[in-house]
């Protein structure tokens, strides 16, 4: 059975790439900016979904399932390939396989290839009803939470965002320090200044960017880190 591990889920979209010359000390700072809890305000899709995988990891599974529509509410694509996790094993909510292939479908919805995969994977296990439930219970999901009404709640959200941190009402930086707080992995060091151009780059504020950026670590850190259990021939159940 396909499973994609929760640490891979946040992992993923939290973790960045940087130039190969300051690749190491870039890609540090920058995994601790979008940690902030004002970088996660202005995130709520990520806000949401790391509050629900600390949920889940502590078994408090209705928390999680929570934390996780509200992701899902702002295109969260691996809060949504979570939802689709918990239904199809009946985590911490009732069994619902119809249900977990339409939030797989839904985690789908911009090809990446390892959430295409758990979507065909789901679909090749459910019964000729359960695909017709799955395609019933599926419309609503989608016009709630699919990339048409999705994408504009979070963009509105980074574009205010963008213009109350910067006074700009294009979104221009200009010359700005961000006051840091201290590395919670070293409590004796104090808060720091970084360069405002690096904490409210394009990538995490401009709706295309921010996307393109999704997909960009989403590929690069999920990689060979899908954990999909013990490998076995299942039939295929459509015919039922």
């Amino acid at each position: 059975m396909h499973r994609i591990a929760c640490s891979l889920l946040i992992a993923s979209s939290l973790a960045l790439s940087a130039s190969p010359a300051t690749a190491q000390d870039l890609r540090a700072e920058e995994a601790r900016i979008v940690m902030t809890s004002a970088f996660l305000a202005d995130h709520p899709d990520l806000k949401w979904r790391k509050r629900g995988l600390e949920a889940y990891r502590a078994g408090r599974l209705r928390e999680a399932h929570d934390a996780f529509v509200t992701a899902a509410r702002y295109a969260d694509k691996p809060a949504q390939a979570m939802l689709a996790e918990m239904y199809w094993r009946g985590e911490g909510i009732e069994r619902d396989r119809p249900r977990a292939y339409a939030w797989a479908d839904l985690a789908a919805e911009r090809a990446w290839p390892d959430l295409l995969g758990k979507r065909e994977h789901y679909w090749h296990q459910l019964s000729r009803r359960e695909r017709q439930r799955a395609i019933e219970v599926g419309l609503p999901l989608l016009r709630e939470f699919g990339d048409d009404a999705a994408k504009p709640r979070i963009e509105s959200i980074l574009a205010q965002a963008r213009r109350r941190i910067t006074g700009s009402r294009v979104g221009h930086v200009g010359y700005l320090n961000v006051r840091m707080p201290a590395h919670a992995a070293d409590p004796m060091k104090s808060g720091y200044d970084v360069d405002g151009a690096l904490v409210y780059a394009a990538k995490y504020y401009k709706p295309e960017a921010y996307y393109a950026w999704q997909e960009k670590t989403w590929r690069e850190n999920g990689v060979g880190q899908v954990d999909i259990g013990r490998i076995e021939q299942e039939p295929d159940a459509g015919a039922e």
